[in-house]
C-alpha cells in the first residue's frame, strides 16, 4: 500500500489487525501516526516512513515483524521508537537522537539506564512507569527531559544529571522515591521540580533559577510565595490551581513565562509583571476571579488567547504600543475589562473587535538630559529613547549635537548598539584603528553584509546609504516600488527606499515627491531613523 501525500494523520488502530499487509509506503506529508495504527499486521514486513519521524502514539507498529527486524533496538531515522528486549541494565545506542515517548513505559524488566551524550531528547512518558527501574544515568546537559518521563517509578533512588541540564519537563520524576529524598524543595541545577511542602508561607531558596512546570500545581494551600532574585523562568502550569495563592513576587530577572502559569488561581488579587517579559502565553491568568487590574510591561509583544479569560473582576489593563497581536478569547468573559492603551495600537484594534470599552492613554513628553535637544524638536522623541537605550550619551554630559552630520561610523555604532552591542568573531579587513570607537560595531555590521572591506567610517552618512543599512540589516525584504523622482528604478538603493517608506521610516523630502539620497544626514535624522524603524512603529513625518 502506498498513502498519497495528501494525507497528514494516520488515526489510531486505522490498519489494526490487516494481517494481509506486507508493505507500506508512508510519504513525507504525514506528520502524525496515532495509537495502534499498525498494530498486529502480523505479516507487514516492509515500511517507508518520512525522512522526518512523525509523532507517535502508543505502540503503533508493535507485533509486526518490520518492528522485531531491529532486534532490541527499534532505532529509525536517530528516534528509538520501541525496545523490545528483556535486559536490565540498558545502554543505549550511540548514534540515538531522541527516545520516543512510549519506548520503554511499563517496561518491567529495566533496573538501570544510561542516556548517551548523542540523546537530545527524552519524549513526554518514555520511561514513566517502569516499576523496577532503580538507576538512571544522563550524559549531556543539552538533553532535554519531557514531562512526566520517569513518573511512577517506584523505585527509582539513583539519578546522575550533568551539571547544566536544566530542561526538564512537568513532573519528570514525579512519585519517585529519588524526587522524594530531596526534601521540600527538590532542585537540580538551579530548577525547582516540584514543591513538596505543605506550608501556606513560601520562600523559594536562593539558587533557583528554573522554576519548572507544574511545580506547584494544585497546591491548595499554598496563600504566599516569595521567590528570590535570579528567577529567569517560570514553567507552563507551574502555579495552576493554587486557588488560595493571594501573593507572589516576580523578580526583574525573569524573562519567560509559560502558558497557564497562573490559571484558576482564583484568589490572586494583584500581580507585578517582570519588565524584560516578551509573551504573555495562553490562558496565562485564565480564571483569576480576583484579578481586578494589571500594567503589561513595554516590550511584551504578544499576548496568548484566552489570557485573560474569565477573570470576572479584571477591570483595567494597561498596554503598551509593543502589543501586537492578541490571541482569540484574549479576554472573553472578563465583561467590565477596559484596554488603556495609544491611538492605533494593537489594543485599540482588538478593543474596537471585540466591543470593549478603549482609553486613550496620554503619553509623557519625552525628555533628554541634553541642553541642544528641545521638548518639541522633532528627534526629541527618538533622542529620548536612544538614551534609555544606551544607543548614545551623546557628545558631551550635556549636549547631543543633533545638527551636526552623521559619519557612517557612527550610524553603525548607533545600530550596533541598538542591537544589543553582538561582539563580533573577528576584526574585519580594515585598515583603520582597532582600538577605534566605531571598531567593533563596524567589524559586526562586516559580518552581517551591511558594509564590504573597503569601507571608510569617516564618509557623510547620506539618506540612501542610512537606509541601505537598515534595509539589509532586517534582512532586505521586498516593497512596493516607491515613486520619488530622483530614485530611479535601477538605483541600487531603490529597493531600500522603497523598503523605508513602507515601513513608515520616512516619506521623502520637500513636499514628498523626492527622497534626496545623496543628502547628507544629520544626528538628529538618523537616530529619527532609527527610532522609526526599531523603537515604534510612528507615523513618519
Amino acid at each position: 500500500m502506498t498513502i498519497p501525500n495528501s494525507v497528514t494523520t494516520i488515526g489510531a488502530s486505522a490498519f489494526r489487525g490487516c494481517e494481509g499487509l506486507t508493505g507500506v509506503v508512508i510519504p513525507n506529508s504525514v506528520t502524525s501516526i496515532q495509537t495502534w495504527a499498525f498494530l498486529d499486521c502480523t505479516n507487514l514486513a516492509s515500511i517507508t516512513l518520512p525522512a522526518k519521524m512523525p509523532t507517535l502514539g502508543q505502540q503503533v507498529f508493535h507485533n509486526t515483524p518490520w518492528l522485531s527486524s531491529f532486534g532490541s533496538y527499534a532505532v529509525v531515522n536517530g528516534v528509538l521508537i520501541a525496545y523490545l528486549g528483556s535486559d536490565e541494565n540498558l545502554f543505549l545506542p550511540d548514534g540515538t537522537v531522541s527516545v520516543h515517548g512510549y519506548a520503554f513505559r511499563g517496561s518491567e524488566s529495566i533496573v538501570s539506564v544510561t542516556i548517551p551524550d548523542s540523546v537530545t531528547q527524552i519524549d513526554a512518558g518514555a520511561f514513566r512507569g517502569c516499576k523496577n527501574l532503580t538507576s538512571v544515568t544522563v550524559k549531556s546537559n543539552k538533553t532535554a527531559i519531557g514531562a512526566s518521563a520517569f513518573r511512577e517509578c517506584g523505585r527509582l533512588t539513583g539519578v546522575t544529571l550533568p551539571a547544566g541540564l536544566t530542561s526538564i519537563g512537568y513532573k519528570a520524576f514525579d512519585e519517585t522515591p529519588w524526587q522524594t529524598s530531596l526534601g521540600e524543595f527538590p532542585v537540580v541545577n538551579g530548577v525547582l521540580l516540584g514543591y513538596q511542602g505543605e506550608s501556606e508561607q513560601v520562600t523559594i531558596p536562593a539558587g533557583v533559577t528554573v522554576i519548572s512546570p507544574g511545580a506547584f500545581d494544585s497546591k491548595k494551600t499554598i496563600s504566599q510565595i516569595q521567590l528570590p532574585d535570579g528567577v529567569t523562568t517560570i514553567g507552563s502550569w507551574a502555579f495552576q490551581y493554587c486557588t488560595k495563592l493571594t501573593s507572589i513576587n516576580l523578580p526583574d530577572s525573569i524573562t519567560a513565562m509559560g502558558s497557564r502559569a497562573f490559571y484558576q488561581c482564583e484568589s490572586l488579587a494583584n500581580i507585578t509583571l517582570p519588565p524584560n517579559i516578551t509573551t504573555l502565553g495562553d490562558g496565562m491568568f485564565r480564571g483569576c476571579k480576583s484579578l481586578t487590574e494589571l500594567i503589561i510591561p513595554d516590550g511584551v509583544t504578544a499576548i496568548g488567547n484566552s489570557t485573560f479569560r474569565d477573570c470576572e473582576k479584571l477591570v483595567n489593563v494597561t498596554l503598551p504600543a509593543s502589543v501586537k497581536t492578541i490571541g482569540v478569547y484574549a479576554f472573553q468573559n472578563s465583561k467590565n475589562v477596559k484596554l488603556t492603551g495609544i491611538t492605533g495600537s494593537a489594543a485599540e484594534q482588538y478593543a474596537k473587535e471585540n466591543n470593549l470599552t478603549f482609553l486613550v492613554q496620554i503619553e509623557p513628553e519625552p525628555t533628554t538630559p541634553f541642553t541642544d535637544v528641545a521638548a518639541d524638536d522633532y528627534f526629541t522623541q527618538a533622542v529620548s529613547w536612544a538614551v534609555d537605550n544606551k544607543i548614545t550619551t551623546g557628545t558631551t554630559s550635556t549636549t547631543f549635537s543633533p545638527n551636526l552630520t552623521c559619519s557612517t561610523g557612527q550610524i553603525l555604532t548607533f545600530l550596533w548598539r541598538a542591537k544589543g552591542a553582538p561582539t563580533p568573531t573577528a576584526f574585519g579587513p580594515f585598515t583603520f584603528p582597532a582600538n577605534a570607537f566605531y571598531t567593533e560595531a563596524v567589524s559586526w555590521a562586516y559580518e552581517n553584509g551591511l558594509v564590504t572591506a573597503d569601507f571608510d567610517p569617516d564618509t557623510p552618512c547620506t539618506r540612501s546609504t542610512a537606509v541601505t543599512y537598515l534595509w539589509k540589516l532586517a534582512g532586505s525584504p521586498a516593497a512596493p516600488a516607491a515613486t520619488f523622482t530622483d530614485v530611479s528604478a535601477d538605483a541600487a538603493y531603490a529597493p531600500a527606499v522603497a523598503w523605508a517608506v513602507d515601513q513608515k521610516i520616512t516619506t521623502g523630502t520637500g513636499t514628498g515627491i523626492t527622497f534626496s539620497p545623496d543628502a547628507t544626514c544629520t544626528r538628529g535624522q538618523i537616530m529619527t531613523f532609527l527610532y522609526r524603524n526599531l523603537g515604534t512603529e510612528g507615523a513618519a513625518t
